[in-house]
C-alpha cells in the first residue's frame, strides 16, 4: 500500500509542478500580449505624427512656390506712371502670404488623465491601462488614437 501512496504523491507532485509551469507561461504570455498591445498603441501614435509632419510639410512646399511666384512677379515689375496702386497691391499679396511664414503653431495635444481605476481617459475619447506607471514612462509622446501630442492630465491619487 506505500507503494500505491507513493505513486500517487510522485504524480500529485508532477501534477503541482506542471501548473505551477502553466500559470507561469500564462503569466510570459499576458505579458508578451500587454507589450505588443503597447506596441501597436506607439507605432499608430508614431504613423499619425508622421502624418501630421507631412501634411506640415506639404503646406510649408505650398507656401514656399506662393512666395516663389510672387518674388519672381516683384521681379519683373517696372515702376512707371500710375503703378503705385499696383506695386502696393503686390506687397499686399506677399505680406499676406508670409503672415504665417516664421509663426510657430503649438502643437495640438490630447490629455490623459488618470481614473480611480487606474485606467487612462483621453480627450479624444480613448482609454488605456497601464500594468505600472504613465504613458510617459512608456514612451508614449502621442496618443494613439488621434495622433496629438500627447500630455498626461491628472493622475488619480495626487490630488490635482
Amino acid at each position: 500500500m506505500s507503494e500505491v501512496t507513493a505513486d500517487v504523491d510522485a504524480a500529485l507532485a508532477r501534477e503541482a509542478a506542471l501548473q505551477n509551469r502553466l500559470a507561469a507561461a500564462n503569466e510570459a504570455n499576458e505579458k508578451l500580449t500587454h507589450s505588443a498591445a503597447t506596441m501597436q498603441a506607439l507605432l499608430a501614435g508614431q504613423h499619425q505624427d508622421t502624418l501630421y509632419r507631412l501634411k506640415q510639410i506639404e503646406e510649408l512646399r505650398h507656401q514656399v512656390d506662393a512666395l516663389e511666384g510672387l518674388l519672381r512677379e516683384a521681379a519683373k515689375f517696372e515702376v512707371g506712371e500710375n503703378d503705385e496702386e499696383a506695386w502696393q497691391d503686390l506687397l499686399s499679396r506677399i505680406s499676406l502670404e508670409t503672415v504665417h511664414v516664421g509663426e510657430t503653431v503649438p502643437p495640438a495635444t490630447c490629455t490623459w488623465s488618470q481614473d480611480n481605476n487606474s485606467l487612462w481617459n483621453s480627450t479624444c475619447g480613448v482609454a488605456w491601462a497601464f500594468m505600472d506607471g504613465s504613458p510617459h514612462s512608456h514612451g508614449m509622446h502621442f496618443c494613439h488614437s488621434c495622433g496629438k501630442t500627447l500630455v498626461v492630465g491628472q493622475v488619480a491619487g495626487d490630488g490635482k
